[in-house]
């Protein structure tokens, strides 16, 4: 979520290596590009968890959540490292190393739901996907504004559907924002928070029908295959009740496209 951005960053994109070709150069661009945009140039001083006794079970317990993230994305666990830090907010870099602040980890004790959501949005950014956008070679802050608009929409998208999946409230992150919608360094990085909020709101609404459907009419595959399931990092099938999901792998990769399908688009309607 966080962003200090300097237009005058993106004067020059990084100088490609000699012994890159084109295509490797470009993905490098685009990476540190979208680092710069969502992240910023400074990283967070990292903590100890040792030193935080009273928030140990319940940042285990968030690494798990990032687990079922993982796959309710069509990613794999390893592909994203969770790091505690100082602050009240999150963020996450093309190598896909999530910096959670102590601060905000500690109203999960009373808002979980929040904490979850927070950590869809930034596992929803998937820094994997960012070499397939289309950026100008020497993009301008009004292009910079639109990329990250964008890229924050998906990433505000996730956190609806995976609240809807995990059966959360979206109501504390909706709030969150509400509350602190100012935090933000670069706001013309984001839509309006009550445009956020609505988004948010829609993606949930959305997704909620599609799991109610699928509870209704195809229990058991559903409760194979949800990410709300997973138990064990690692183990991407198992599930509560010690049953394997169906090992069909276009029947995974359907579900998985089906995630982000939605049947409206926030972009055709304004």
């Amino acid at each position: 979520m966080k962003v200090t951005i300097n237009p005058s960053q993106f004067s020059t994109l990084p100088p490609r290596v000699g012994t890159q070709n084109s295509q490797e150069s470009q993905v490098i661009e685009k990476n540190t590009l979208m680092q710069t945009v969502l992240f910023g140039g400074h990283i967070p001083d990292i903590v100890s968890e040792d030193d935080y006794a009273g928030l140990i079970e319940l940042w285990s317990w968030l690494k798990k959540q990032k687990t079922k993230l993982a796959f309710f994305v069509g990613d794999k666990d390893h592909e994203y490292t969770l790091t505690l830090c100082v602050g009240d907010n999150a963020c996450i870099t093309k190598d896909g190393i999530i910096y959670f602040g102590v601060q905000l980890l500690a109203l999960g004790k009373d808002y979980p739901e929040l904490i979850v959501g927070v950590l869809a949005h930034e596992i929803g950014h998937r820094p994997k996907t960012w070499p397939q956008l289309t950026i100008p070679e020497n993009p301008t802050k009004e292009q910079i504004a639109h990329i990250a608009k964008q890229e924050e929409l998906k990433a505000d998208k996730t956190a609806g559907r995976a609240l809807a999946e995990f059966n959360m409230s979206p109501e504390p992150l909706c709030q969150f924002l509400i509350t602190h919608g100012n935090f933000e360094k670069q706001p013309e990085n984001y839509y309006p928070v009550d445009i956020r909020v609505e988004m948010i709101k829609h993606a949930y609404q959305s997704h909620q029908t599609r799991v109610q459907a699928a509870q209704k009419h195809f229990p058991a595959f559903h409760q194979a295959t949800s990410a709300k399931n997973i138990i064990h990092p690692g183990e991407e099938y198992k599930i509560q009740d010690k049953k394997k999901a169906p090992q069909n792998k276009n029947t995974r990769r359907k579900r998985v496209i089906e995630i982000y399908e939605d049947e409206e688009d926030y972009e055709d309607e304004e």
